[in-house]
């Protein structure tokens, strides 16, 4: 079972997919207003279908990041190796800078001490590029892995067991950190229950 202990720094590490939800959720140019006062967004009309409830919950956790100050969104440089060449780099840099690079330097450097051996972590079932990240994560000392991959999710069970790793979903950690863990909703807005909860 994961523990989010808010006030004791839990460490969430972000996957590059999830870096791409939170740059969406924050693409309309009015959003940060939003953000800022923690009202609900306008609705993300121009995204996908199917991945407007994971652009909501990016949107909410950064809104919420300001009261959640024991909650720590982190990654390793490898993502940084990853944006450099995707399309609209600059943005996701700088999306990525304002999420990591504030924080202490234990949260954000890998500790090789900790890093497992790559055969360890492919061999619950991981590709190759999958696993530097859950590895990097792991040298972290990061509790919680958001990712979008399905493939990754599914391992969620091994990596915890092995690792206290646990790989979610945006929503699925929004939900489980409010409902479950006790982490204050302090928006303007209610809780969007029908939007996150559902499949």
């Amino acid at each position: 079972m994961m523990q989010l202990l808010f006030g004791g720094m839990p460490l969430v590490c972000i996957d590059s997919n999830v870096v791409d939800l939170f740059l969406e959720a924050m693409a309309p140019d009015n959003i940060g207003d939003f953000s800022e006062a923690q009202e609900s967004p306008p609705p993300f009309d121009d995204s996908r279908p199917e991945y407007r409830r994971e652009i909501l919950a990016c949107y909410w956790l950064l809104a919420m990041a300001k009261d959640w100050s024991g909650v720590i969104f982190t990654f390793s440089d490898i993502l940084y190796l990853e944006l450099k060449s995707a399309p609209e780099a600059s943005r996701l840099l700088g999306l990525a800078i304002e999420i990591r690079e504030f924080h202490d330097e234990i949260a954000r450097v890998v500790d090789p001490t900790r890093l497992p051996r790559m055969e360890e972590v492919m061999a619950v079932g991981l590709r190759e590029e999958d696993a530097t990240h859950i590895a990097d994560a792991i040298a972290l000392g990061c509790n919680v892995f958001l990712t979008n991959d399905r493939r990754v999710r599914n391992k969620s069970i091994a990596l915890e067991a092995r690792w206290s790793l646990a790989c979610r979903r945006p929503s699925e950690y929004l939900i489980e950190a409010v409902r479950g863990q006790g982490a204050p909703w302090t928006a303007r807005a209610p809780w969007p229950w029908d939007e996150l909860d559902g499949a």
